[in-house]
């Protein structure tokens, strides 16, 4: 694969940051909660499900993050997604970015890191965020789990590590800027 990223400290790269810290200000909740959904041009169906899905449980503070310029271009044609470009995405038309095929080759070392970029952003502009791929299916609101989760103190519910509190049972992730959550 030949691949060309948007590099850091370009142009484009700094109005990308800006388009993505603007698209989650619109949609993240009162509460500055966000559910980033990743893809790729692969992945475009399963976005479109996802966000269905995340309607259906009326909720409204979720954005859909393409890795490439397929799946960007794509969700753009269709009315009501929101979608942003991630600010140093692979340019689909050199490489073939794919959610399904990245085993440990180094696309998937640069997806990872990728998406670690985005989630530091997002992060880093007061968000509390929830991360999956698009084809994650949700059959109820996390937010509820996910607040007690952050705002607990209780030894046995997970283990904390500094800013961060993992749940044992099930492997789950959560990450806050907010002073009370580590």
């Amino acid at each position: 694969h030949t691949s060309s990223y948007v590099k850091r400290g370009s142009g484009e790269l700094l109005a990308l940051e800006e388009a993505l810290l603007e698209q989650a200000s619109r949609r993240a909740s009162a509460q500055a909660q966000l559910m980033l959904g990743f893809g790729t041009a692969d992945s475009e169906d399963f976005a479109w499900n996802w966000m269905h899905s995340l309607r259906r449980l009326h909720l409204d503070n979720w954005l859909i993050v393409a890795l490439d310029l397929g799946l960007f271009s794509s969700l753009q044609r269709r009315a009501g997604v929101a979608c942003v470009l991630a600010p140093g995405h692979a340019d689909s038309g050199r490489t073939r970015a794919s959610l399904f095929e990245w085993g440990s080759s180094a696309m998937a070392f640069r997806m990872a890191a990728l998406r670690l970029e985005v989630l530091k952003a997002v992060l880093q502009g007061g968000f509390e965020v929830l991360a999956c791929d698009v084809d994650s299916m949700l059959l109820h609101s996390p937010w509820p789990f996910l607040s007690a989760l952050i705002a607990s103190d209780h030894p046995s519910a997970h283990s904390s590590l500094g800013g961060e509190r993992r749940d044992g049972v099930f492997d789950l992730l959560v990450q806050s800027q907010r002073q009370d959550a580590g």
